[in-house]
């Protein structure tokens, strides 16, 4: 072919004339070639940005959604763990909003807060709840210590009577707790039940109390060694010899 320039004869495959350094077609071609490759790559990668961008804020969306159902669940319940972990996943999607350079969704703020909330409000509950715990003991401490005080040497005394086995039954109780419940949350404690003895064994039917909304019925099983001592509570009659 010609140079469209200078009229020389060239090969049509070379991009420029040899002679005068004129562009020929064959290099339109390949510029328009480099232009599409260039322009096909761009919007590769504009693609990939974009599904980066959406699983990002997919995963942004998803941890706010955790935020908020960890942190309410541990409202509902007063669970400690529970609303910590609304608050880590609180904090992430605060960090990946910032690294994405996006909004913080309103979900990921409620459950961050509700997080806190529920933490107080956990923190309170168990706060509230050893102090119970310990007031109960103190007053079960004192219970025993007046009922010991109150049978002195009785237990020792070879025949027990009435009294002496409702007190010993309580403090028993009290100490050793019954049907898995701690002796100090027992309370409302009433003797009313028949007191049977025979030599080195008794029987105290129908020592009453209460944990919570339960109300126990129990035996008293007592033994006689050095002193008067209580083998065991009981729902039914205790065992014969």
């Amino acid at each position: 072919m010609s140079c469209e320039n200078c009229g020389a004869t060239i090969d049509p495959s070379i991009l420029a004339c040899p002679f005068c350094q004129a562009s020929t077609p064959a290099a339109a071609v390949a510029r328009r070639r480099r232009e599409q490759e260039a322009e096909a790559r761009a919007q590769a990668a504009a693609a990939t940005q974009q599904q980066i961008a959406a699983a990002a804020r997919a995963r942004l969306e998803s941890t706010a959604t955790q935020a908020l159902g960890w942190s309410i669940a541990g409202l509902v319940v007063c669970c400690l763990p529970l609303a910590i972990i609304g608050i880590v996943q609180g904090l992430r999607a605060r960090a990946m909003a910032t690294a994405a350079q996006a909004p913080l969704p309103g979900k990921a703020t409620v459950g961050l807060g509700l997080g806190v909330l529920a933490t107080v409000t956990s923190i309170g509950i168990v706060t509230s709840i050893l102090i119970d715990n310990d007031r109960k003991q103190r007053s079960a401490d004192a219970r025993v210590a007046v009922l010991e005080q109150k049978i002195g040497a009785q237990a020792s005394a070879p025949t027990l009577d009435h009294d002496t086995a409702c007190a010993l039954a309580e403090i028993h109780a009290r100490r050793s707790g019954h049907d898995g419940h701690l002796g100090h949350a027992l309370e409302h404690f009433e003797c009313i039940g028949k007191l049977e003895v025979d030599q080195d064994r008794a029987e105290l039917k129908d020592l009453r109390f209460r944990w919570s909304s339960t109300t126990y019925d129990a035996s008293v099983c007592f033994k006689y060694g050095a002193r008067w001592y209580v083998g065991e509570l009981r729902s039914g009659p205790c065992p014969a010899r």
